[in-house]
């Protein structure tokens, strides 16, 4: 199993497997104290060959203050992939909206996905407009 596709982006959609990614990031300014709440997306593709496809498959995802080492979300999102047959590879598509997200400071934090034993993850650095 491999994690093809792991982004930060304004918005994201999926039209029966294909895959819109819009606005690709890895850092966010904010103008002006306090930090606005925003609305992001992290997604992922995943290909699973014939066999991965066959077996119930468990994901999650996870934001991460650095500065702190503890989640922004509190517990990470989980749930899990029903088994898709297929003879030669299945693709996955894993769109997560974060609405009304709000970083507590500046700062380093980590967007992270997991599915079976496969882990990536992606910095995000925030901070003003100087």
């Amino acid at each position: 199993m491999t994690i093809d596709i792991l982004a930060l982006c304004d918005f994201a959609q999926d039209n029966d497997g294909k895959l819109t990614i819009v606005g690709t990031f890895d850092h966010y300014v904010v103008r002006k104290a306090p930090l606005p709440k925003s609305t992001l997306f992290l997604v992922a593709r995943v290909k699973m060959n014939s066999e991965e496809s066959k077996i119930e498959q468990k994901f999650t995802t996870q934001v991460i203050d650095l500065a702190t080492g503890k989640p922004l979300l509190g517990n990470p999102i989980q749930a899990k992939v029903e088994p898709h047959p297929s003879e030669e590879f299945l693709f996955s598509n894993f769109i997560f909206e974060f609405s009304d997200l709000q970083f507590p400071t500046e700062g380093n934090f980590m967007f992270t996905f997991k599915i079976g034993d496969v882990e990536n993850s992606l910095p995000l650095k925030v901070y003003f407009q100087k």
